[in-house]
């Protein structure tokens, strides 16, 4: 389990890397297109002047289709396993917490059955069992963080956050 998960970590990285690298290169090209200005000089004509601000900016349409190109190759190496990956992660999520809800239904489960005319050693456990199951079954991340429906709700809601913040940080600037 822990190989696979390295594996996992490794994977992830790699998929981050790639990513990265076509988003640094959208932000050098965004540089690139807001420093072509048109600045004449005194010792050049205009025309020779706009025959290079074409060239520029030729050169940056070439590497924009670059990364159109490299855009592609990705998305026809990973978009299997992004789907996968982002499709069984929100599969488990959800399954996960629907088996945790439905722990509130064993003492329901528990009362229903014919406990009246059982002894009262039986009626004993299954109060005992009906106590214990009033607590929710909860299951940790490394012993730091409960796997709740609450921690999912807030780990979504923090992640947006970040996400808002970064994109507030990108059309700033």
């Amino acid at each position: 389990m822990y190989s696979h998960m390295q594996y996992n970590v490794d994977i992830d990285t790699l998929i981050a890397g790639l990513l990265y690298l076509a988003i640094a290169q959208v932000k050098v090209l965004n540089n690139e297109l807001k420093n072509l200005k048109f600045t004449k000089m005194k010792h050049r004509c205009p025309l020779k002047e706009d025959e290079l601000q074409v060239i520029a900016l030729h050169k940056n349409l070439k590497n924009y289709e670059v990364l159109l190109n490299y855009c592609s190759i990705v998305q026809d190496i990973l978009g299997a396993t992004l789907f996968v990956q982002f499709g069984m992660a929100a599969i488990i999520m959800c399954v996960v917490l629907s088996a945790f809800l439905l722990s509130g239904d064993l003492v329901t489960a528990a009362y229903c059955c014919e406990w009246i005319p059982r002894s009262e050693r039986f009626k004993r456990s299954l109060k005992l069992f009906m106590a214990r199951a009033n607590s929710n079954i909860v299951i940790t991340g490394w012993q730091i963080f409960p796997l709740t429906l609450n921690t999912f709700t807030s780990i979504v809601k923090t992640a947006y956050s970040f996400f808002t913040l970064i994109r507030n940080f990108q059309d700033r600037s």
